[in-house]
């Protein structure tokens, strides 16, 4: 299996995941101005991985948080990361759900945020769906954020080697990062 990548974004000691703000939940153990999540955050634009279910939320909710986002990524102010697996899985999804339609998503799936290389999901038996696990796979291989709306994967960020986002809180994060910037600015 190789070496074991560390943890950026293991909790830290003492609190439960919920009672702690999106930042926190993401610094690691030792140094928290050393955050995975303010790299992430400050290289430029945010990468993320979409899961499924927010590609649905966005399509039947079109003023919502899903949709939101998926408009950030429209206009190139978030980087989606994809493999083939994904995005086969997300368009097959899509095309299952009459009033859905997957060419109303398919331009995000830009080729420079193409992830070619092997995800190995199995390096999360700890995800109970088994088609979940390829998205964590992607956003662990590629470094990026993983936006999902399954309580499965919001509900244990201690047990995941990667940080997961509602599309809310992500955008949430996201305002409060406009928001110092603004100030700074000033």
């Amino acid at each position: 299996m190789g070496t074991r990548r560390a943890n950026p974004w293991r909790p830290r000691e003492g609190r439960s995941a919920e009672s702690r703000s999106v930042r926190e939940r993401t610094c690691a153990v030792n140094d928290p101005r050393d955050s995975e999540y303010d790299r992430l955050m400050e290289r430029g634009v945010p990468r993320i991985v979409v899961d499924t279910n927010v590609f649905v939320a966005a399509g039947f909710h079109r003023r919502g948080a899903a949709a939101q986002l998926l408009d950030l990524v429209r206009r190139g102010a978030l980087r989606m990361v994809w493999s083939e697996e994904t995005r086969r899985e997300t368009r097959l999804v899509l095309e299952k759900i009459p009033p859905l339609s997957w060419t109303a998503f398919s331009e995000l799936f830009h080729d420079r945020d193409r992830h070619q290389d092997e995800l190995r999901p199995e390096r999360f038996p700890q995800i109970p769906d088994p088609d979940d696990r390829k998205f964590a796979a992607l956003a662990y291989v590629s470094g990026a954020i993983l936006v999902s709306q399954d309580e499965d994967l919001l509900a244990q960020p201690e047990r995941l080697e990667i940080l997961v986002l509602s599309p809310r809180e992500l955008l949430g994060e996201l305002a409060k990062l406009s928001d110092g910037s603004t100030r700074r600015g000033s």
